[in-house]
């Protein structure tokens, strides 16, 4: 596999509102900064056991390499995330409108505006992160071993057992700047440095569930004297996830005027993390624990399923069909499906600033 890119030239018109806080920006574009160049092999062997062959054996290994998504390939773009910039204001002239007199000085940059405003040069958005040059995709590496018997000509039974590990797991560490203010003159031409777990104070976000259930989670926050403009360095981890599964199933075929086939799955699939794995263990949605669940999102848009975690240790699906007097010109089928799975995870979340930090945290 080989995957790169470039990020285009682009021209954001000025806010028609308020010209003076976002003006245009023109982007000359740029290197993503990194190049994917993988070897992904894959094998598979079946074996027939018996002079009638009614018993297959199956094994199977392959190597994956991510697909090169848009967030990483944009990383280095300083129009992504795009810029805003917040204020309060004073109705004084009761129009029902925020003009710009009307506009109340805004205090503390984690309500103001986000990484790539530059509030002593708007028309220039700022770099505030940066990535390795060795950047690598996620790996995932799979066996699959499987058997299938015939019971009978039109009856089989198998197993398929899945063994799959996720590597190169690809994470964002914060990016710090010592002393004073990030978004400062003598800081707007770097990204600052990465941080270290020296950099942060432990505190406790408290709360209760919906449910009822109180909370007391730890968060890692920025010790006095170190801020960030919520930048993060993109880089491989030791971070691995880890998959196994189990898929029971049955097949008969049609004949005899029915048929009937389903299937019953178990599967794991947790996190691995090493010890220090991480500079900020603060969990964050959607959770990067060790020996805790992958959290995988139905979608990555809104809507009424964006917010929706699949994940399930459990599933069954039974299907089956019957013929009603097929010779007959009036002849029908009926048909049936059930379906199940264990409920899927409901991982709640607040939305809190973190002390040194620009922008919110999901936790």
């Amino acid at each position: 596999d080989d995957q790169g890119g470039t990020n285009d030239p682009a021209f954001k018109r000025a806010n028609p509102a308020f010209p003076t806080l976002l003006p245009a920006v023109n982007y000359k574009g740029g290197d993503i900064g990194f190049n994917w160049r993988t070897l992904a092999p894959r094998l598979g062997l079946t074996y027939a056991l018996g002079a009638e062959r009614k018993t297959l054996l199956r094994a199977s290994y392959s190597r994956f390499a991510d697909q090169l998504g848009g967030g990483n390939a944009n990383w280095l773009n300083p129009l992504y995330p795009q810029a805003y910039v917040y204020f309060d204001y004073v109705d004084a002239n009761h129009n029902g409108i925020a003009d710009l007199n009307e506009l109340q000085p805004c205090t503390g940059h984690a309500d103001c505006f986000n990484q790539s405003y530059n509030p002593l040069n708007p028309s220039v958005p700022l770099q505030s992160k940066a990535l390795d040059p060795n950047l690598k995709p996620q790996i995932t590496d799979e066996i699959l071993l499987s058997g299938e018997h015939a019971l009978l000509p039109e009856f089989v039974v198998g197993i398929n057992l899945t063994f799959r590990r996720i590597s190169d797991v690809i994470q964002s560490e914060d990016l710090v700047f010592d002393g004073g203010d990030p978004f400062a003159g003598s800081n707007a031409l770097t990204v600052g440095r990465r941080a270290t777990p020296a950099d942060y104070v432990q505190k406790f976000l408290t709360g209760t569930l919906p449910n009822g259930q109180k909370y007391n989670v730890p968060i890692l926050e920025l010790k006095p004297g170190v801020n960030s403009r919520s930048g993060g360095f993109l880089h491989n981890t030791s971070l691995r996830q880890n998959y196994r599964g189990a898929t029971f199933n049955f097949n008969k075929r049609l004949s005899n005027r029915w048929m009937l086939r389903g299937n019953f799955n178990v599967q794991k699939w947790t996190w691995e993390v090493p010890k220090n794995g991480l500079v900020d263990p603060t969990d964050f949605l959607p959770g990067v624990k060790d020996g805790e669940p992958v959290l995988q999102g139905s979608t990555t848009g809104g809507g009424s399923r964006g917010a929706v975690y699949i994940n399930s240790n459990w599933s069954y699906n039974v299907n089956g069909l019957y013929q009603i007097a097929p010779d007959r010109p009036w002849g029908f089928n009926v048909a049936a499906n059930l379906s199940g799975h264990q409920g899927y995870p409901i991982p709640y979340f607040v939305r809190t600033t973190r002390a040194g930090f620009s922008t919110p945290s999901y936790i």
